[in-house]
């Protein structure tokens, strides 16, 4: 790869995790993009697997400011640990069973996901949520069986999966929005490890670019971590503008590759 594609990798990295870092979210909506687009990587475990580590450093960083500031729900983390472990194992079964459909798998699914996160981030943009209900009481089993589907997610996208976890949480919790973005990121900062390892005991192949991984990884942490301290400092419309911007070109590109299974 050339010099300028690597250092247009790291800025981009670097830039996911800093606008990602506020939102309860873990990056690996752009990581994959980035990593398959700009460094040129096929979707493979390998890309998949280094999403993910670079997603962990993000939760992880970003977990932690949220913990430091007291913004966070040990009761609702764990309530909602007990679907996403189990559901990010068989996520990462699904990658193991597709093989060789797995790019096409991939972009399919990552459509769908790629659309709800639009239409919720548009939504909370316009703020056509913002007048419902607090629900008076917590619905355990919907915010298990959500987190679930969360970390299925998680493991076959190679993303964070705050994209569930986020209006589950929002949706059938009592917590306010800053707790559900740090207990998201709680979720994931127990769930994404459990996802590499799981992927990395099925994973037979072989890894490339190990440096660039690991030197992405710190240059994510360190993103991340201030994106979350300055990112409270930030208007929400400004950083989820932005997101809706970026997804939305990734959107318009999977629609294109995936336009030429069909020629």
């Amino acid at each position: 790869m050339e010099p300028a594609s690597i250092i247009l990798v790291f800025i981009l990295v670097g830039f996911a995790a800093f606008f990602f870092a506020p939102l309860g979210l873990g990056g690996g909506l752009l990581f994959v993009p980035i990593l398959h687009y700009v460094a040129g990587w096929e979707i493979t475990p390998v890309t998949l697997l280094t999403s993910l580590i670079l997603t962990a450093a993000v939760s992880w960083a970003s977990g932690i400011k949220h913990r430091v500031e007291g913004l966070y729900d040990d009761d609702l983390t764990k309530m909602a640990l007990y679907g996403a472990i189990p559901g990010a194992l068989i996520g990462a079964l699904l990658v193991n069973i597709m093989e060789n459909n797995l790019d096409f798998a991939f972009k399919i699914v990552s459509l769908g996901m790629l659309a709800y996160a639009i239409i919720r981030m548009r939504n909370r943009l316009t703020l056509e949520e913002g007048s419902q209900d607090m629900e008076e009481s917590e619905n355990r089993s919907m915010i298990t069986l959500g987190s679930g589907l969360g970390g299925v997610t998680s493991a076959f996208l190679a993303v964070g999966g705050g994209a569930i976890y986020i209006p589950v949480l929002d949706r059938f919790s009592t917590a306010s929005t800053r707790e559900i973005v740090g207990a998201s990121y709680g979720i994931m900062m127990w769930t994404v490890p459990v996802v590499i390892i799981a992927h990395a005991v099925l994973f037979n192949g072989e890894w490339h670019d190990l440096w660039m991984i690991l030197t992405l990884a710190i240059c994510v942490f360190v993103m991340a971590n201030l994106g979350a301290k300055f990112g409270f400092k930030l208007k929400d419309k400004t950083i989820i503008s932005t997101f809706l911007v970026v997804v939305s070109v990734v959107f318009i590109r999977y629609c294109i590759d995936l336009s030429g299974y069909l020629m």
